[in-house]
C-alpha cells in the first residue's frame, strides 16, 4: 500500500492508502471526491521531485514511479490551469481557487510593483473580510501575513498601510466570506503573475550557460536571460531580466 497526504493550502490534511499499483488520477479523483469538487481540469497534486523540485504529479502513470523516499508521501492540491473567475461554476472550485491564490499571494508569485497603494490595501482587505469576517477595531487582522515580508515593509515606509487597509476593511462591513473570496478572484486575475507558471533553465547554446527564466500562460511561453551585475552606487550584485526574442 501507498501511504499519501493531501494537503490542502489552508493547512488541512487528508490522509489515504492506495494500492501499490495506483496511477496518479486514483489519488487524484479521491481528495475531489472527498471535496465533492466536479472541475477537475483546473487542479492538479504537486509534489517534490529527487532534487527538491515542486513538480506535477503525472495522473497517467503509477505513484510508484514518481514518487521517492520513505512514505508518507506527500502532495498539494492546487490549481494547476487558472481560468476568468465568471468561467468557475462550482463554490467548492472558488474556494480552492481562493486558497491557492492567498498561497502564491503570500510566495510573491504576483508583481504588485506597479499598483497603487490603495490596490494593495483593497487586496488585503478582501482576504480578511473573507477569513475573519467584519472590521472590528479592537481585533484588528495582521494584514502583513497577506503578503511577503518584503513588499509589506517597504509599502510600510511610505504610508500607514495598516491604517489603509483598515480603511478599505471597514467599507466591506455585511459582506460574506463567499462573496469576498469571488471579489478577490477578480482582484488577482487582472494582475500580472495569475495563472502564471515560472521555470528556471540555461542557456546551452553558448559557452556561458546563461541563466533563463521561463514563463508559461494561457498566452504561450516567454523566455527572459537573467543577468547579473554589479551596481557600483548600491555596492550589491543586481539582477536584470531581459526578454530574449
Amino acid at each position: 500500500m501507498l501511504w499519501c497526504l493531501i494537503y490542502e493550502p489552508n493547512g488541512i490534511i487528508h490522509e489515504m492508502h492506495l494500492n501499490k499499483n495506483a496511477k496518479g488520477h486514483e489519488c487524484f479523483d479521491k481528495i475531489c471526491e472527498r471535496l465533492k469538487l466536479y472541475e477537475r481540469d483546473y487542479f492538479g497534486l504537486r509534489y517534490k521531485g529527487p532534487k527538491g523540485t515542486e513538480v506535477w504529479l503525472n495522473l497517467r502513470n503509477s505513484l510508484s514511479a514518481q514518487v521517492h523516499g520513505k512514505p508518507p508521501y506527500r502532495f498539494w492540491f492546487l490549481v494547476k490551469y487558472f481560468v476568468k473567475p465568471q468561467e468557475i461554476q462550482q463554490e467548492i472550485s472558488r474556494h480552492q481557487c481562493f486558497l491557492t491564490l492567498k498561497l502564491y499571494l503570500r510566495r510573491g508569485r504576483f508583481d504588485l510593483s506597479s499598483l497603487p497603494t490603495r490596490t494593495i490595501a483593497e487586496i488585503c482587505a478582501t482576504l480578511a473580510q473573507a477569513e475573519t469576517g467584519d472590521f472590528n477595531p479592537d481585533n484588528i487582522p495582521d494584514y502583513s501575513t497577506y503578503l511577503p515580508l518584503y513588499i509589506w515593509s517597504t509599502l510600510a515606509k511610505s504610508c500607514d498601510l495598516k491604517k489603509e487597509v483598515s480603511s478599505e476593511h471597514n467599507k466591506l462591513a455585511g459582506q460574506s466570506a463567499q462573496i469576498a473570496e469571488v471579489n478577490l478572484l477578480h482582484l488577482l486575475s487582472v494582475i500580472h503573475g495569475y495563472g502564471v507558471e515560472t521555470f528556471k533553465g540555461r542557456y546551452t547554446a553558448d559557452n556561458y550557460g546563461r541563466k533563463l527564466k521561463i514563463l508559461v500562460d494561457a498566452d504561450g511561453l516567454k523566455v527572459y536571460s537573467i543577468i547579473r551585475e554589479y551596481d557600483a552606487k548600491l555596492g550589491k550584485e543586481v539582477v536584470r531580466s531581459v526578454l530574449d526574442r
